[in-house]
């Protein structure tokens, strides 16, 4: 990229915060699974779990979107980068 600096950027939190998303995503219903019927006081420590982890995903894109994709749409011109068809 003629005229732009170049930015370095450390992805690797990044890739560390999507895996750990992923994962919580996936225990709930694995974990709501093993309760044992009428073990209410499990159910109870598992919903918690989840109430905090609910808004996470959302969250998490949502700063990606405030933070994350301006700086890096404003480094390519999106218009050059689609093939014209013939």
């Amino acid at each position: 990229m003629k005229g732009k600096e170049q930015m370095s950027v450390n992805t690797q939190d990044m890739e560390v915060v999507h895996r750990v998303l992923r994962r919580e995503s996936r225990l709930p219903a694995e974990l709501v699974a093993a309760v044992a019927p009428g073990d209410a006081a499990r159910a109870e420590v598992i919903a918690d779990h989840f109430r905090v982890h609910r808004p996470g995903p959302h969250s998490h894109h949502q700063g990606e979107d405030e933070l994350l994709w301006p700086p890096l749409l404003s480094r390519v011109d999106l218009e050059s980068e689609i093939e014209q068809p013939a």
